[in-house]
């Protein structure tokens, strides 16, 4: 939710900045922390990245510079400042060239409606074909879809409680289509960062290692002994736990009998879970190497759990030459 002061969640930067703690920001707040991100994420240190601000305040005379659409033409020769105070040669060198600066910009303000002096007025998250604007004076600045102005939110969880889209249409008197395009983005959402599930086959020290990896972009590890139900859960007893759980799980498992045993092969399609087997050299694998190939494989891991929408298993390698594959379930 986006309010004056609002609890926020939401996508790529913003899932960054504020993943470890409960943050309350405003809508600029929100506008300004993803483009501040986008230079975090390119190298720039957030000391040089609150400099920048602090120049391009006095440069733009804006409390909030970075979300103004000025900031999208002048950025460049604040930041340039910043990194000479430094002597940070490479860097310069690197935002000298326009179409570098505009790679890391462009994205953060990119599906911004602004005024006509150049403040930030909505945002579409998804762009504005999904129909769904954060705009700080409408809903109490709730993601809201655009044709029916009722909070994505609400249509989202109206499907679910009365089991279809069509009986939320009816309900709320909006088009079926924006109750579809609410759960397409709720659901969007909620993938945007996830939970990882070690299994009692795995570990402990592997998730809480990736746990410190992740955590920064919004995501959590856990293993099943970490969690209330611990280590005596049986496998369908946590398979069942996730399937009900409303957070979105990524599984690692180090046991591919799961695939193999029909009562858990059952309830793992039921419950539409997906994640990662361990290949079968992971028993042999020291546990600080199996550590490094989770890390290293983790960018790739995200990528592949954010296409799938369930129930389906990777076997993850314990080598950096050979490539994830799809198992049959």
């Amino acid at each position: 939710m986006i309010t004056a002061k609002p609890t926020i969640r939401s996508f790529g930067a913003l899932r960054s900045i504020l993943a470890m703690s409960r943050v309350y920001l405003g809508f600029r707040d929100l506008m300004e922390v993803r483009v501040a991100n986008a230079f975090i994420e390119r190298g720039l240190s957030p000391q040089k990245v609150r400099r920048a601000i602090e120049i391009a305040r006095d440069m733009l005379m804006q409390e909030r510079p970075l979300s103004t659409a000025r900031f999208n033409t002048d950025g460049r020769t604040v930041f340039l400042q910043v990194l000479k105070e430094d002597g940070a040669d490479q860097m310069i060198d690197l935002l000298r060239r326009q179409h570098v600066f505009r790679e890391i910009i462009d994205p953060s303000l990119r599906n911004i409606d602004f005024d006509d002096e150049g403040v930030p007025l909505r945002w579409w998250p998804r762009g504005k074909q999904a129909r769904i604007v954060v705009d700080p004076h409408r809903a109490f600045g709730q993601p809201i879809e655009i044709d029916s102005g009722v909070p994505a939110s609400v249509l989202s969880s109206a499907a679910h409680a009365e089991g279809s889209p069509e009986n939320a249409a009816r309900v709320w008197g909006v088009p079926v289509s924006a109750v579809r395009r609410a759960m397409d983005f709720q659901s969007a959402l909620a993938r945007a960062a996830c939970k990882v599930f070690f299994d009692n086959c795995t570990a402990p020290v592997l998730a809480s290692t990736l746990n410190g990896f992740v955590a920064h972009r919004g995501h959590s590890a856990h293993h099943v002994a970490d969690l209330p139900w611990g280590r005596n859960a049986t496998d369908l007893e946590w398979i069942e736990l996730l399937g009900h759980d409303k957070l979105v799980w990524m599984v690692v498992t180090g046991d591919d009998r799961i695939r193999k045993n029909t009562a858990e092969r059952a309830a793992f399609r039921a419950a539409e879970l997906s994640g990662f087997v361990l290949a079968p050299a992971y028993q042999k694998t020291p546990a600080n190497q199996v550590a490094s190939f989770l890390l290293w494989r983790w960018p790739e891991m995200e990528q592949l759990f954010g296409l799938i929408t369930g129930p389906a298993l990777h076997e993850l390698p314990m080598n950096r030459s050979s490539k994830i594959r799809q198992l049959p379930l």
